[in-house]
């Protein structure tokens, strides 16, 4: 199983806005809901990796945000690259199932590196903690930030870090199955698209 998330040039998704970070934590998930040892490369594996760009050179509205700055990429391979791309599907590609918050933004902004995720079984955190928090509360569903929703399970952590993203939604993810007995939906790559168009309740 693996949790990722990304930082960005921007939010446009067609193959505009480049990634500037990606980063995933695998885990075993009987070790990881058990408390296992976690230390241990069998359990766990992180992969964080800067990318440079090819289409820009400022990204002054997003760096407010992660707080990458141009500089900080410069030189960098970008992830159009073909070994940056298959160091990334060979560590995505042995698992079935991806977790993530709001993933599907940045499953759709892997597509345009060929990184192909449309056949796993993906949980989106951000629709399991709606649907959790509007069924306990009886308040009408929206979406919340992922800093809040993991300060609503007690945890804090410094947001924009695509790694401490993924490290954050892992948690949330952990403390829902809890929550809900170990059972939340899944979804398909084209079943979020269509959530994310509108065109199906979640």
């Amino acid at each position: 199983m693996i949790c990722l998330d990304t930082e960005t040039t921007g939010l446009n998704r067609d193959h505009k806005d480049e990634i500037l970070q990606l980063a995933m934590v695998r885990v075993d998930v009987t070790a990881y809901r058990n408390d296992m040892m976690l230390d241990q490369p069998c359990f766990y594996k992180e992969f964080n990796e800067l990318y440079g760009t090819r289409r820009h050179v400022d990204w002054r509205s997003s760096e407010r945000f992660h707080h990458i700055k141009p500089q900080d990429v410069y030189g960098k391979p970008s992830l159009y690259d073909t070994e940056k791309a298959m160091e990334a599907r060979s560590f995505i590609d042995p698992v079935q199932t991806l977790i993530g918050y709001n993933v599907i933004f940045d499953l759709e902004m892997l597509d345009q590196y060929t990184i192909d995720t449309s056949d796993k079984q993906i949980y989106d955190v951000m629709y399991s903690f709606t649907k959790y928090y509007s069924k306990k509360t009886g308040s009408k569903p929206h979406h919340f930030k992922l800093v809040d929703v993991a300060r609503y399970f007690g945890r804090t952590f410094e947001a924009h870090d695509a790694l401490e993203d993924s490290k954050a939604t892992l948690f949330i993810w952990n403390r829902l199955m809890q929550e809900c007995g170990g059972e939340l939906d899944t979804y398909t790559y084209k079943q979020l698209i269509t959530m994310r168009k509108g065109q199906a309740a979640y």
